[in-house]
C-alpha cells in the first residue's frame, strides 16, 4: 500500500486502523506513507515509529529537497525566495513543525 502526501489524508490515523492495517495482515503486506510534513498530525506519529528503536517493523527517513539529484538548485534558491520561512522549511527541509504553536491531539 503507497499513500502518497499522507499528511494530507483526512482521518488518515482511522484509515490506517480501520482500513489500511487490516487489510494487510493475511499477506503481511507493507505500507508506505509518503509525504512533506504538515504540521504535528498522525503522519509525524507514523514518523516517529520509525525512528523508534523499539519498533524494529517500521522505517522512516527525512531528506531536504536538495538531496534529490534531479533538482536544480537554483530553482529550490527561487522557490525559498518566494516562500515564507516556515513554507519553505516544511516544503523543502522535510522539517515539522507546530501549525499556531499548538501541538495537535494526534502527535501527543
Amino acid at each position: 500500500m503507497v499513500v502518497d502526501e499522507a499528511a494530507h489524508v483526512k482521518n488518515l490515523q482511522e484509515v490506517w486502523q480501520q482500513v489500511i492495517r487490516p487489510t494487510l495482515t493475511d499477506l503481511k503486506g507493507g505500507a508506505w506513507f509518503l509525504s512533506t510534513p504538515n504540521g504535528m498530525n498522525y503522519f509525524k506519529t507514523l514518523y516517529d515509529r520509525g525512528q523508534d528503536p523499539e519498533r524494529d517493523d517500521w522505517a522512516s527517513w527525512q531528506m531536504p529537497t536538495s538531496e534529490n539529484p534531479y533538482m536544480e538548485p537554483a530553482e529550490i534558491e527561487a522557490a525559498r525566495l518566494d516562500l515564507t520561512e516556515a513554507a519553505f522549511n516544511q516544503e523543502f527541509q522535510a522539517l515539522f513543525r507546530q501549525l499556531g504553536g499548538q501541538c495537535l491531539p494526534a502527535c501527543r
